[in-house]
């Protein structure tokens, strides 16, 4: 078996987003001739982890099938003391191989006591937000802007592997451990989409908020920066997001014209037919019997002119409805509450939140 350990540049952790502390975890990956671990070889095993405050990496390779369970005890042996593993669609290959590997050869299984992080589960729903048509790890690296050395994928690979444990192409060993290399090493690169979700989750300042013609603009200052922009339109609205290194523009449109807003305790009030409005029974006592009735949850309301906000929640009251059955909320916006920035803020993630709601972050 060859045992090789480098060191490793250092990066972008994104451990308080992610929840793992990055001295007690370490990545792996691994490479097998097939699927099925019933009927294929474990080969290769490489992973990243913290020594010393540096990280380094090492990498386990069989140099034939029968050091297979060489392999797989020293990456075994290894990970024992840590706490969590970290991995990309792991929980679907690496895992479930891993284990049955473990149960042929009848060892401890030292990972079922471990926290699993699985990368690819865990930024999967960000494919809507970005517009990413592929999620597996080579179409992410690649809108990170990550050039990989390696252009084999795993299956290529397999022919590679059998040449050299042939015996016969000793010089193949560098192109399977490049290969490798490169998928742990991008599972370090592929941190950085934690940004994403961090912004989303509350990681901005509100820096302006202005009225230009029929929106409403908000600008946005990342408390991290982001590595590709990005432009989102929300499924349930027209409201428009978009974010580009630590820049961001909530997009929100108005609605001029005529809203309702409608008292919830009807039956304190009475409607006046003439003025199409409900006011209260202490002021309505003074309206003619003949020009006023008692109000129905339908008709208890008082109309409004002027420029409104969408609202996924009661925020800003008080709150206005295009109709009675309308799950549609609004209130005026008025210039005063760019001075309040709190309730501002709040009504920013109660937007933040339907969209990660919308791409079921």
């Amino acid at each position: 078996m060859i045992t090789i350990t480098d060191t490793v540049p250092s990066f972008s952790t994104y451990h308080q987003v992610l929840n793992y502390v990055p001295d007690s975890s370490l990545f792996f990956d691994i490479e097998t001739t097939g699927f099925s671990a019933r009927s294929s070889s474990l080969y290769l095993i490489g992973i990243i982890y913290m020594e010393n405050s540096g990280w380094k990496m090492t990498q386990w390779l069989a140099e034939n099938k029968e050091e297979e369970l060489q392999v797989l005890s020293g990456f075994l042996s290894f990970c024992a003391p840590y706490d969590t593993i970290i991995h990309f669609n792991g929980t679907t290959f690496d895992l479930p191989y891993l284990r049955e590997k473990i149960r042929q050869y009848q060892l401890p299984d030292p990972l079922s006591d471990k926290a699993s992080l699985d990368l690819y589960r865990i930024f999967r729903p960000l494919g809507k937000l970005l517009g990413l048509a592929h999620m597996n790890q080579t179409a992410l690296q690649a809108f990170l802007g990550d050039r990989r050395a390696d252009t084999m994928d795993g299956k290529a690979l397999i022919s590679v592997y059998q040449k050299f444990a042939s015996g016969q192409f000793p010089s193949l060993r560098e192109a399977l451990l490049l290969h490798n290399r490169e998928d742990i090493l991008g599972m370090t690169s592929l941190l950085r989409f934690a940004s994403y979700p961090a912004f989303l989750q509350g990681g901005y300042s509100i820096t302006r908020c202005e009225q230009t013609g029929t929106s409403v603009s908000l600008s946005l200052r990342l408390n991290t920066a982001l590595p590709q922009g990005f432009q989102y339109k929300s499924e349930s609205s027209d409201i428009v997001l978009r974010a580009e290194d630590i820049r961001g523009t909530l997009l929100i449109p108005c609605f001029c014209g005529e809203l309702y807003h409608f008292f919830p305790n009807f039956h304190d009030y009475c409607y006046l037919p003439l003025e199409d409005q409900a006011i209260h029974k202490s002021v309505a006592m003074f309206v003619d019997k003949a020009h006023r009735t008692a109000a129905k949850p339908a008709n208890c309301y008082v109309r409004k002119t002027g420029c409104f906000l969408p609202q996924p929640e009661e925020i800003f009251t008080p709150v206005f409805l295009p109709s009675y059955k309308s799950g549609s909320l609004y209130f005026e916006y008025l210039e005063e509450y760019s001075a309040q920035p709190g309730l501002l803020q709040y009504y920013v993630q109660s937007i933040f939140n339907l969209i990660l709601k919308e791409i079921r972050y």
